[in-house]
C-alpha cells in the first residue's frame, strides 16, 4: 500500500542543490514535505514498533520498539475510532519537514501542509479500498509522542496526520 501510495518515483533538479520530487500524490510545488512513520502492531511479516517509511528505496527501517512507552501512546487515540476500542493492526502518522516547505510558502506553510495531509489521506483511502484493506483517517494525535518516539526535533519535524490501517470491518 505505501508503494502505491507514497514512494518517490523519481526526484528532478532545481537549483541550489534542492529537488523536486514525484509521488503517486500531488504535493504543493512539488516538495513533498510529509514523511510516514507506520506503527505496527499485528502486519503479517513485519515486527510490532514504529518504522520510518524511506519512500526512496520503499524500505522500512525501525525506529522506536512496540514496548516503548510513546508507542504505546501513539496507538491508545486510535483505539477510540474502532470498535469497542480495538487497538489498530497499523497505524500510519505523517509527519512534515517544515523545512521542505517554509522556504517557498512561507506564511502559508502551516495551510499547505495541512492540505497536503489531506490530498495524502485521500490516496491512501483510494490504495487501501483498491487493496482491499480498511483505512479511517484519525481526527487527532499525539504529538509529544511522536517526538518521544523518533527523537526527532519538533520545530525540525512534527506529526500532523495519522490514519488507522487494517483489514476491513465485517459487514
Amino acid at each position: 500500500m505505501l508503494y502505491r501510495a507514497a514512494r518517490t518515483r523519481r526526484t528532478q533538479p532545481s537549483g541550489d542543490a534542492e529537488q523536486l520530487l514525484s509521488r503517486p500524490y500531488p504535493s504543493a510545488g512539488s516538495v513533498y514535505e510529509l514523511e510516514l512513520y507506520p506503527v505496527i502492531r499485528n502486519v503479517a511479516g513485519l515486527s510490532p514498533g514504529m518504522y520510518h517509511y524511506d519512500s526512496f528505496d520503499h524500505s522500512l527501517r525501525l525506529v522506536a520498539s512496540a514496548d516503548s512507552t510513546a508507542v504505546s501512546q501513539l496507538i491508545a487515540p486510535a483505539a477510540a475510532t474502532l470498535a469497542g476500542g480495538a487497538e489498530p493492526q497499523a497505524l500510519i502518522v505523517m509527519a512534515a519537514r517544515c523545512g521542505r516547505i517554509m522556504w517557498t510558502y512561507e506564511q502559508l506553510a502551516y495551510a499547505t501542509i495541512l492540505k497536503d495531509v489531506g490530498v495524502l489521506m485521500q490516496t491512501i483511502y483510494l490504495a487501501a479500498t483498491a487493496m482491499g484493506i480498511g483505512a479511517c483517517a484519525q481526527g487527532y494525535g499525539d504529538t509529544s509522542a511522536f517526538v518521544a518516539a523518533t527523537g526527532v526535533d519538533e520545530l525540525q519535524e512534527c506529526s500532523v496526520g495519522s490514519m488507522v490501517i487494517g483489514s476491513p470491518a465485517r459487514s
